[in-house]
């Protein structure tokens, strides 16, 4: 780093930001990055830094390497400066960018590969506003980028460049920045690049965090349209078993089983993507947070940092926005089709009850009648005998009025063959 003496045009910086994800139940995010600085300290050969230090400087060829680690929940974010050594002579910022990438570039391709974003931050003095712009279309130039936002935040010109077509499946959120403080001494802005790479690097955490998420539930968002299709394809199936004809218990159970199937498995994903919305959403607003803290200020021709940030960040949540929307439709429409087939069902099931009730009792009435026949046949039958034991009597006491005796008896042969079923019967109940 230059001196407090060295104009302030010559001294530069360049700053990568890496970050990592630290998955997993029984991953350790402190000794993930312990690993990672002693990584870093044997690759240039330098001894690790004790357990509770968090940073490490390397002494180059006339270069500086400093190595800060940022511990943030379950990610961690490294940030990796290279800069001139005191009293190195620089021959221009393309010099000295050119240099720094050919110290810098061997130690990223060291460094595992599970990284989430990296952010390259290139510091670069100037001594007025028409010169940090100066610097800036020559930036653009050397990296073949347009600046995607450009403001000026606590006297310093900042530029965020569009990193290329990174697409849904690309691993690592790639951008490059130029920060480039006004009119200032070295001693004077240091304090303001530290907290300028340190918001820097929350804000690629948190773009790198949910890029993962994106890239994680892309399947599922490419998947609503055809889910959609299907869903309304068997919604108006079953509305035409049921409004359509006639159909069968077992189809309406089949329907049942179907739409109940479709709603669980709509009712899972809505709740997992619900559930990244939620983070992402959470994660978005503390970085419109923190660009409002920068209370940035517009470069004429450049649309501002924030605006393309918040445009950026709105892209990244509508997908789980609309799944979580469309999804929520497909579940109340299948919900209510649901209500309408065991209702259905109920009712079917009501009527089947009803008619198995109404069979038992004409079954009832029957019997009953049944038996009251055979009890009345029962009591002929006893009278019937009765009788004739009396013909048998009156014609051996009577032969000549038997016949008129016997009519006579057949009354009191009844009563009597009523008393003697009703008797059999007693007993029988006992």
């Amino acid at each position: 780093m230059a001196s407090e003496g060295r104009s302030p045009a010559r001294t530069t910086s360049l700053a990568s930001i890496i970050v990592f994800q630290v998955e997993g139940e029984s991953a350790d995010s402190h000794e993930f990055g312990r690993q990672i600085l002693e990584l870093i300290a044997s690759r240039y050969g330098s001894k690790p830094p004790q357990p509770e230090h968090h940073t490490l400087t390397v002494g180059l060829d006339g270069f500086q390497l400093h190595a800060k680690l940022v511990e943030e929940e379950t990610r961690n974010v490294f940030i990796v400066t290279v800069s001139r050594s005191s009293g190195e002579p620089s021959k221009g910022w393309r010099e000295d960018l050119s240099r720094y990438q050919d110290q810098i570039r061997p130690l990223l391709q060291s460094l595992p590969s599970n990284s989430t974003a990296i952010f390259s931050v290139f510091t670069a003095f100037a001594r007025s506003r028409d010169e940090a712009l100066t610097i800036l279309r020559q930036y653009s130039t050397h990296l073949a980028q347009r600046p995607i936002g450009v403001g000026v935040v606590q006297r310093c010109l900042l530029a965020m460049f569009d990193g290329g077509p990174q697409g849904d499946d690309a691993q690592v959120v790639e951008r490059d920045l130029l920060l480039a403080p006004l009119n200032s001494r070295f001693a004077e802005a240091e304090a303001t690049i530290s907290e300028f790479l340190e918001d820097i690097s929350f804000l690629a955490s948190i773009e790198g965090e949910t890029h993962r998420l994106h890239r994680m539930r892309q399947p599922f968002f490419v998947q609503i349209g055809p889910a959609e299709e299907d869903t309304q394809k068997a919604i108006e199936e079953t509305l035409a078993k049921r409004y359509g004809r006639a159909s069968p218990l077992e189809d309406m159970e089949a329907s049942l089983v179907e739409i109940t199937g479709r709603f669980s498995t709509l009712s899972v994903l809505a709740g997992a993507v619900r559930r990244d919305y939620i983070t992402v959403e959470d994660r978005l607003d503390k970085v419109e947070g923190l660009l409002r803290r920068w209370n940035e200020s517009e470069v004429e021709g450049y649309p501002t940092i924030f605006s393309m940030e918040m445009m950026h960040c709105k892209a990244l949540s509508k997908p789980f926005k609309d799944f979580v929307d469309r999804t929520e439709a497909l579940r109340g429409e299948l919900g209510t089709v649901l209500d309408t087939v065991r209702t259905r069902l109920s009712v079917e099931q009501q009527r089947l009850t009803v008619e198995e009730q109404k069979s038992s009792k004409d079954l009832l009435a029957r019997l009953v009648n049944l038996q009251e026949v055979l009890h009345k046949l029962e009591i002929l039958v006893v009278a019937f005998y009765i009788t004739e034991m009396g013909r048998l009597v009156f014609e051996a006491v009577a032969y000549e009025a038997a016949a008129l005796l016997t009519v006579a008896f057949i009354p009191l042969a009844l009563l009597m063959a009523v008393g003697i079923g009703r008797l059999l019967h007693g007993h029988r109940g006992e």
